[in-house]
């Protein structure tokens, strides 16, 4: 705004200018009373508004004519003279001379001769100097006063954090504001948990007001300076509310009602100032750090007196608070999320299984041992061979045994010959000696055939050779009664499965479930579960209950000890019984093994 705007012609405000001195005063007098041809002097600033007067003789100068004047000097280092448009007042010219950096001295003169007006213009540039120098002067009390005022206000948030309780800290955060800023009354008003805004505290030179109207008036105040959100400055003679009806019972001249932000900013409490004299509005920017410490401190200091059932509750409330009122959208989705979970957890139903590891086995499995001692010969099949009853799988060396058999077959016919001659001699005792030694020479022929017959090693049944890989072994001796191959004829193919032994009482026969082995996971197998084992044994050292399943017919080429793992249906239950329980109970088990 340009000085050509209207002028303030009254009394500079406090908020704006404080340069107010008597001595300026003096000195506008001075100069009027002593030179000839001055009218009017008046020492201005500069403002929003227009002109604001610092000082100005006579009293009822009329700043308004001035204003090009002062408009034409700013930002000049120098002063000039400007005749008026029209005379007023006598003054027929001005002359403008800045003396700080928003201040004017303006000098009203009548119509003088050019000799004059230069004596004049001199006496005032010498003038000029003491006027600046009482203007920085002033300017420079004014701003130590603030600093003090600042760093009061920092010595009083320290002593406050001396405080060991939150009513001790806020009886004296009223009682130092009270004594630093000379007020008469301070008062704290604060939000409760229902948002009613109740007194807390008074400064310590006054006492909660029994009159039920003042501390009403006292929470007003507070409460609209709290819905505002800014500070609200009363002073004598001003207009209404709650402020001046509280000023007006105290008979204060001033007051004041400051709201308290904690560290999220959300206003909770105020201050309600009142002080016996007019002050400035400035004081309470002054102190301004303070209202910006204050309200946190008391809120740290709360927290940390409270009680473990006033952190719960506090806890609580502050995620109902964010769950019902405005943004925090990823922990309302959240909460959504694990409500729906346990809602579905709850009412939802499943297949309850009990799993098991399986392994294939094989109950018609047969082994082929050695019939009789030798040594091996030839071997026909190796592991992995398809064999028949039929077929030969390995041959034991039988050259020992042909030649008994030559010898015995000599010894039969000699005793032939022998029976034959006795025939013809008619000699029936030597007949029956021969018959006898010929029938017991077959009888071991006939012995020796059978072991003949068995050196040759037949598999027995139809399968699939598994074990028994003998071509390492032969020309080497084997034992009557030693296994050579293991052949497994896939016949009556059982799926043996093992539960926990806490599932044993689970495992029963004509349970039902589906069986993914290793080798194909991507194919399920159905099986019945046929017969269960009594008593639990050893598995890999773990105790476990084990059965047996009949499987469904498959394309799967099944070998013994083939491994997978099964899932045997129970029923329907309830999700939580089938996800939560086991863990819970795993849980519960633990922890109670470990009580005293």
């Amino acid at each position: 705004m340009t000085l050509s705007q209207p002028v303030n012609e009254n009394a500079v405000s406090a908020d704006r200018v404080e340069l107010r001195a008597p001595a300026l005063t003096e000195w506008c007098e001075m100069l009027r009373t002593r030179l000839r041809g001055v009218l009017e002097v008046a020492v201005v600033a500069r403002v929003d508004e227009g002109l604001a007067a610092l000082a100005m003789a006579p009293a009822s100068l009329e700043l308004g004519k001035y204003a090009k004047a002062a408009d034409a000097v700013a930002g000049r280092d120098s002063g000039l003279l400007q005749p008026m448009a029209t005379e007023v007042d006598g003054v027929a010219e001005v002359i403008a001379y800045p003396v700080g950096p928003m201040h004017v001295a303006l000098i009203g003169l009548a119509e003088l001769p050019e000799r004059q007006l230069q004596l004049i213009m001199q006496q005032v540039q010498l003038a000029a100097g003491w006027v600046w120098w009482d203007i920085v002067r002033e300017a420079g009390l004014r701003a130590e006063a603030r600093s003090d005022r600042l760093q009061g206000s920092f010595e009083l948030f320290s002593e406050l954090l001396d405080a060991g309780k939150v009513l001790e800290m806020q009886q004296l955060l009223c009682s130092i504001v009270a004594d630093r800023m000379g007020a008469s009354r301070v008062s704290l008003v604060m939000k409760n948990w229902r948002g009613k805004v109740r007194l807390r505290a008074v400064s310590g030179t006054t006492t909660l007001d029994r009159r039920t109207t003042l501390n009403d008036l006292t929470e007003q105040a507070g409460a609209e300076a709290i819905a505002r959100r800014e500070a609200i400055v009363h002073h004598e003679g001003d207009g209404g509310g709650p402020l001046r009806s509280l000023a007006r019972m105290h008979e204060d001249k001033s007051a004041a009602s400051v709201p308290l932000s904690d560290a999220r900013g959300r206003v909770r409490g105020a201050l309600v100032i009142e002080w016996p004299e007019r002050v400035g509005d400035d004081m309470l920017s002054d102190w301004s750090s303070l209202w910006i410490l204050a309200a946190p401190a008391i809120e740290l200091r709360r927290r940390a007196n409270r009680n473990i059932f006033q952190v719960a509750g506090s806890s609580i409330g502050a995620a109902f608070g964010a769950l019902l009122g405005k943004g925090h959208l990823w922990l309302k989705a959240g909460t959504v999320a694990v409500l729906a979970l346990a809602a579905l957890m709850y009412w939802g139903t499943g297949t309850l299984t009990l799993r098991a590891d399986t392994v294939i086995d094989d109950t018609g499995l047969r082994i082929v041992s050695t019939p009789a001692d030798g040594f091996l010969s030839e071997v026909r099949v190796i592991p992995g061979d398809e064999v028949t009853p039929d077929t030969v799988i390995a041959v034991l060396d039988d050259s020992d045994l042909r030649l008994r058999q030559l010898e015995l077959e000599a010894q039969a016919a000699r005793y032939r010959a022998e029976e034959a001659i006795a025939t013809r001699q008619a000699d029936q005792g030597a007949v029956a000696v021969a018959r006898a030694q010929t029938a017991e020479v077959e009888a071991r022929l006939s012995l020796l055939e059978r072991e003949l017959e068995q050196t040759v090693i037949r598999a027995g049944t139809t399968g699939l050779v598994l074990q028994g890989d003998l071509r390492q072994r032969i020309g080497g001796q084997v034992e009557r009664g030693e296994a050579l191959m293991e052949i497994a004829p896939r016949q009556d193919v059982e799926v043996r499965v093992d539960v926990a032994n806490r599932d044993g009482d689970e495992l029963v026969p004509g349970l039902t479930g589906t069986l993914r082995l290793n080798v194909a996971p991507e194919t399920p197998l159905a099986i019945e579960v046929i017969r269960v084992k009594p008593a639990a044994e050893s598995v890999d050292g773990e105790l476990r209950f084990v059965g047996y399943a009949r499987i469904a017919q498959t394309d799967i080429r099944l070998e013994n000890g083939m491994q997978g793992a099964a899932r045997l249906q129970l029923g329907e239950a309830p999700l939580w019984r089938i996800w939560l329980l086991p863990a819970w109970e795993t849980l519960y088990l633990f922890l109670w093994s470990w009580l005293p």
